[in-house]
């Protein structure tokens, strides 16, 4: 868990990670385990408590895959309170986006929720692309619409 201050790099489990505000900066490397997995959706959930609200960051160019216990446990533990406002991935191999997709489409049926997601070539693109999302939801915030 993040217990650095702003925008200092910090582990997940055994994964690399930087909150910045309401965006959580994800870059798994190698295979992603339970522990990984248990210890995102508790960054989430605190993160989406203090700030309000949450957008996720992927890169995923490094990443092996999940393993399949971690990958069950998180579709059936995410939840509205780990639940991102809007999410982006970069540099994902096909492999991984059809995982990624997989994965939150499951979750969808599951919990009955969506969630933006894209795909991106470059950080700034997807950081550009988050931000967009967060000043719709200032907006809507503003207007007493959430």
């Amino acid at each position: 868990m993040n217990s650095n201050s702003p925008n200092t790099p910090f582990l997940i489990g055994s994964q690399w990670a930087q909150q910045e505000g309401p965006i959580l900066f994800y870059r798994p490397e190698g295979m992603v385990t339970l522990t990984d997995n248990q210890e995102l959706i508790a960054t989430m959930e605190r993160i989406k408590r203090e700030e309000g609200r949450l957008y996720l960051l992927l890169d995923a160019v490094h990443n092996a895959g999940q393993d399949p216990k971690g990958r069950a446990w998180s579709a059936k533990h995410i939840s509205n309170a780990s639940l991102p406002s809007g999410a982006a991935n970069i540099r994902a191999n096909f492999h991984s986006r059809v995982l990624l997709k997989l994965f939150v489409r499951a979750a969808q049926l599951l919990h009955r929720f969506d969630v933006p997601l894209e795909f991106f070539s470059t950080e700034e693109e997807a950081r550009a692309y988050l931000i967009g999302l967060d000043k719709g939801f200032e907006e809507e915030r503003s207007r007493g619409a959430l």
